[in-house]
Formats: structure tokens, sequence, C-alpha cells
């Protein structure tokens, strides 16, 4: 009886570890998928705003506060999210661009961060 006890916890001892490993590989996986998705949201959203030129996006600064604002409300801090929008006013007939960064930093120590790029454009057809 001694001996199996010894052996489950030399087992346990040395298959937790690669339990645990991969379990937070998977979850950090899961999380920075869920981040480029938010992110792709976020400067989608930025790009169409500049587009129909509502009033909380008519100038590129303002454009931009609306992003971080939308990203708070994601759950996307600031000190790892750059947003740029246009740095021209978008009228009618032209392209309203906007892109974004995200440093993700993986809960796991032994996994690198990740820096998350995206753009996005919207353009209104010019009234005829």
């Amino acid at each position: 009886m001694k001996k199996q006890t010894g052996q489950a916890v030399l087992e346990m001892a040395i298959c937790l570890p690669i339990f645990i490993f991969v379990g937070l590989g998977m979850a950090d996986f899961v999380w920075c998928l869920e981040r480029t998705s938010t992110l792709e949201y976020v400067v989608n959203e930025t790009a169409r705003c500049q587009a129909i030129n509502a009033t909380q996006c008519a100038t590129p600064a303002l454009a931009v506060a609306n992003a971080y604002t939308l990203a708070a409300n994601l759950r996307m801090t600031r000190p790892n999210l750059v947003v740029i929008a246009g740095e021209t006013y978008c009228i009618y007939g032209s392209q309203c661009i906007a892109a974004a960064t995200y440093k993700f930093a993986p809960v796991g120590i032994y996994f690198p961060s990740v820096t998350i790029r995206r753009n996005s454009s919207a353009a209104i057809p010019p009234i005829s």
C-alpha cells in the first residue's frame, strides 16, 4: 500500500505542471482571440463613426476619444491600447480610416506578450 501511495505522488508531481502549463496556454490563446475580436470591433466602429460624421466623431480627436470610451466599456485598458483616427476630416465621398494596436500580456509569465494590430476604413458614397 505504501509503495502505491508514493507512486501516485510521484506521478502527480510529474504530470501536474504539464497540465497547468497546457491549461494556461489554452486560456491565454482564447483571451488573445477575444482581445483581437474586441479590437476589430473598436476599430470598425471608429471608422464607421467618422464616416457617418456623427457629432461625437466630428474630428479625429473626438473619434479617438470615442474609441477609448468604447474600449473601456469592453474592458480594454488604455495603457495597452493605442487608437489612431484619420488625420483629415471625413467628408462625404472620402474614405475614413482608423487603426489601433493592443499589447496583450498573457497570464503565464513564460508566454511572450503579443502586439495585436488592426486597421479599418469606412466610406459613405457622395450624395448625388
